[in-house]
């Protein structure tokens, strides 16, 4: 007896366009992400955008960020903190995690969990967003992975397994662990370095600007001083000139002037932006303000080598509007009032000398790329997934400070 055959239904058109658009997704999702970030690990401890970090790459960066944290607390909080750990690096040492922090509400433990916990993720989602960029990693940026774990191997162990094993164990980590975060570590150097480039082309306008805004004093200084002034010559160089009486006399008028404009004097809150220059144009005995025609702007990290030390440490309490007073060195006198930053200062060729340092930790879009990439990761932390048991007892106050690691970095 013949069986019937049954002829396979045909695929519908809608039905085939959905399959074709799902194999491009998977392909597409395939290219952006790479390989080394399709990650599937057996105990996920976070989860961004489908790429997973496992417990034992947690436990591994959270040793090291330990470490580095404990010695930024230490600058931070000063005192109360020093004394709080102490000075060994033991976990028997560190009795300062149930005790009541700076902040309120927090102890010391849960303030440092907080924070490393925060920059795990961030790091996570940095190296993601690198990835989703599209670009691929070099052949010597593959090969900083592979020198990265050869030396972990060769001068970390000093080329004994047993050793490896060892440290793997001791920071609740693995030799895979390690190799699968040196390359998150890159990713998230590479897309800090993709922002740097071009001064800063791939920041926007707004980002950067804002940056510049939040974190930049802009001021003029006009120095009085008492005994001599400055007089620029021809050829660019300055020369000093020694007073006669009647210009020292003049000089204590103009301080006495000056002065009334000070808070609480008979003139505070006469003084204007205008005014003010037009003083320093007129009367300041620095050669400065020929230079910087803008004024100086300063920061947390730019230097001023050219200004008194009294003169910085006035500015940085004084807001746009207000105006301040600082003595220096041989009697020399100083008036500094605050302005608004303005509009990309960055750009002006006037302000290249605080802006655009060769010294990488003063120039400004060295530090705008950290502060954008902080914004942009902080505002994708509430899609990142905490898997909760697979992080369990991964703390400040079980995990011994990472003294042998390092992160991976082409630096």
């Amino acid at each position: 007896m013949k069986t019937k055959a049954t002829a396979k239904k045909p695929m519908s058109p809608r039905a085939r366009r959905l399959l074709i658009a799902g194999i491009a997704a998977f392909l597409a999702l395939v290219l952006v992400l790479g390989t080394v970030l399709l990650l599937i690990p057996k105990e996920p401890a976070l989860t961004y955008e489908g790429v997973s970090i496992s417990r034992d790459m947690y436990s591994f960066w959270y040793s090291i960020y330990k470490t580095r944290y404990i010695t930024a607390y230490k600058i931070r909080y000063g005192d109360d903190f020093r004394t709080a750990i102490g000075q060994g690096s033991t976990l028997e040492s560190e009795r300062c995690w149930d005790k009541e922090s700076t902040v309120p509400g927090k102890t010391w433990g849960e303030l440092m969990d907080e924070e490393i916990d925060r920059a795990i993720r961030q790091k996570l989602v940095a190296a993601v967003l690198y990835d989703k960029l599209g670009r691929s990693m070099s052949a010597a940026q593959k090969k900083a992975i592979d020198t990265y774990y050869e030396g972990v191997y060769s001068y970390i162990a000093e080329e004994d397994d047993e050793k490896l094993e060892a440290l793997c164990e001791k920071y609740g980590t693995s030799k895979s662990a390690i190799k699968k975060c040196a390359a998150l570590d890159l990713k998230a150097e590479l897309y800090y370095n993709y922002l740097v480039l071009d001064s800063g082309a791939a920041m926007t306008p707004e980002e950067k600007n804002a940056y510049c805004r939040s974190a930049y004093t802009r001021f003029y200084v006009l120095a009085i001083y008492p005994e001599y002034r400055w007089v620029m010559k021809a050829d660019g160089s300055s020369e000093r000139v020694e007073l006669n009486d009647l210009e020292k006399a003049a000089r204590q008028e103009r301080d006495a002037e000056l002065s009334a404009y000070l808070p609480h004097l008979e003139k505070a809150g006469q003084m204007t932006d205008a005014l003010f220059l037009e003083y320093v144009a007129r009367y300041s005995d620095d050669v400065y303000h020929d230079v910087y025609s803008l004024g100086f702007f300063l920061s947390s990290f730019n230097r001023l080598p050219m200004l008194d030390d009294a003169v910085i440490e006035e500015a940085q309490k004084l807001k746009p509007g207000e105006l301040g007073y600082a003595e220096g060195e041989d009697g020399k006198i100083y008036y500094i009032r605050a302005y608004d930053v303005g509009i990309a200062p960055y750009l002006d060729e006037a302000t290249a000398d605080f802006f655009l340092s060769s010294d990488s930790t003063a120039n400004f879009y060295f530090a705008a790329a950290t502060a954008v990439i902080n914004e942009r990761t902080a505002a994708e932390l509430e899609r990142v997934k905490t898997h909760e048991k697979n992080i369990e007892g991964i703390s400040v106050s079980t995990l011994p400070r990472n003294t042998e690691f390092q992160f991976c970095s082409m630096k």
